[in-house]
Order: structure tokens, then C-alpha cells, then sequence
């Protein structure tokens, strides 16, 4: 049964149709950074399976970084590239499912010692966990 509205003036007012679906995309389940640098040091990221980014740490002249590594195959490597010393090192990774990846590097704090001189053995390290939902 359809029911016409009687508005002012004798018009009839036929009524509305229904409202259209309207489809949204899912929501990603974390923004994905596109470089970490040292300034991520220490923090944990969220990426989401499928994101690519980029490790980079730069040399500032304190010391070589050995290539960036992931302990898990929640994210990947995709390539490796920098040649030190001249610009650091740098890692494009994937994140290939869910899971939580810890990604390292290291390079020593103090400068290499003379021939036959003494130097010491501290090393500065780089950590960020990523977490992929």
C-alpha cells in the first residue's frame, strides 16, 4: 500500500525513496610509515600486510651500521642497499602477515684504533619493533 502526502495547496508529495548504499572501504588497520630513521629508534610501528618501507640510517661519521635485519618473516627484506661510508645503510622491507618482527643494527661507538692501539668495544645499537596486525 503506498501512502501520498497532502501538502498545502492541494499538491501531492510522493515519498522519498530509500537512502542508496553507499560502500566504504575498510578501514586500514594502521597508517604505515614510509622511512624509519634513527629518530624511531626504540619505538614499536604498526604496518599492515601488503606495506612496503624503508629503514634508513644515515652516516654521520661516528661509525659504520651493519645491515639492517629482521628476526621474523612477519617482514621481509626486499633489498639492501648503501654503501658505507658514503651513505649508510639502508633496508626496503615488506611486511608479508601478521606477526610482530624486530629489526636491528649496530655500529661501533668509538673510532678504529691505530695500528697496535687500544679501542673499545661499545656499539650503539638501532631497534624498532613492528607489529603488522
Amino acid at each position: 500500500m503506498s501512502a501520498i502526502l497532502v501538502a498545502g495547496c492541494g499538491s501531492r508529495v510522493q515519498p522519498s525513496a530509500p537512502p542508496a548504499a553507499t560502500t566504504t572501504s575498510p578501514a586500514r588497520p594502521c597508517p604505515s610509515p614510509h622511512q624509519l630513521t634513527m629518530a624511531d629508534n626504540g619505538q614499536t610501528v604498526c604496518v599492515a600486510v601488503g606495506d612496503k618501507f624503508t629503514v634508513k640510517l644515515l652516516d654521520d661519521g661516528k661509525g659504520h651500521w651493519s645491515a639492517v635485519t629482521s628476526d621474523s618473516d612477519a617482514v621481509d627484506v626486499l633489498l639492501l642497499t648503501g654503501s658505507p661510508p658514503i651513505s649508510g645503510t639502508q633496508a626496503d622491507f615488506v611486511a608479508r602477515h601478521k606477526g610482530t618482527a624486530k629489526l636491528t643494527s649496530t655500529r661501533p661507538v668509538c673510532p678504529s684504533a691505530s695500528p697496535g692501539g687500544v679501542t673499545c668495544q661499545a656499539m650503539q645499537a638501532f631497534t624498532v619493533t613492528v607489529t603488522v596486525p
